[in-house]
């Protein structure tokens, strides 16, 4: 889904949903998935235009939202940052969100730092459960030998470190949840940015 949306997309067609409200007036967009990175991340910039600012005002930081392309849903995640600059006639605003997954990345695991002998799987699975992440898991499960963490790794470093026991691969999907896989028909990094030549029309739905 995610490679359809994206194939040729103009940044006119992406829109933001925040409480049930859709925003349409980006002057650039900016779309980074790879395998092997645990959140996808979408940077948009408003125009140039004060109505269009002060809409975007509305977006704020840690809100959950949806970035949509061509009516296809491409990032469900946070608001990770809002950058204001300002000049004599406007303001730009942009605005950075993450993947659900970017929970993984930013906190540290608390449980029981031992996992011998588990199920790579189970253990994958209780690691994202307290944030609400769905594992999709795409290849045969395995037995975490003897490993370890440290006290304070984070919730990715732990996962990290046993999908490279297991020789797979992690990723995220549009919805937020995380996928194991062995397959690597996915590019490893694909990045994605659109600037139309004239400025596109500015929408609030």
């Amino acid at each position: 889904m995610t490679e359809k949306a994206l194939n040729g997309f103009n940044v006119s067609d992406i829109s933001v949903k925040l409480n049930g409200r859709r925003y349409s007036f980006w002057k650039s967009a900016s779309i980074h998935i790879a395998v092997g990175e645990f959140a996808r991340e979408v940077t948009l910039t408003v125009s140039d235009d004060l109505e269009s600012a002060s809409a975007a005002g509305n977006l704020y930081m840690d809100a959950p939202i949806s970035i949509i392309c061509d009516e296809m849903t491409i990032l469900t995640g946070y608001i990770d940052n809002v950058s204001v600059n300002y000049s004599g006639t406007s303001h730009d605003i942009t605005i950075r969100a993450r993947s659900k997954t970017c929970d993984l990345v930013d906190c540290s695991y608390d449980g029981d730092v031992q996992f011998n002998g588990q199920s790579a799987r189970n253990t994958i699975t209780d690691i994202c459960r307290p944030f609400g992440i769905r594992v999709l898991w795409r290849c045969p499960d395995w037995t975490i030998g003897e490993y370890n963490a440290n006290i304070g790794d984070t919730c990715a470093g732990i996962i990290t470190e046993i999908c490279k026991r297991g020789g797979v691969f992690y990723t995220d999907d549009e919805n937020g949840n995380l996928i194991i896989t062995n397959m690597t028909a996915t590019p490893a990094v694909a990045t994605i940015y659109n600037k139309p030549s004239s400025g596109a029309s500015n929408v609030l739905r």
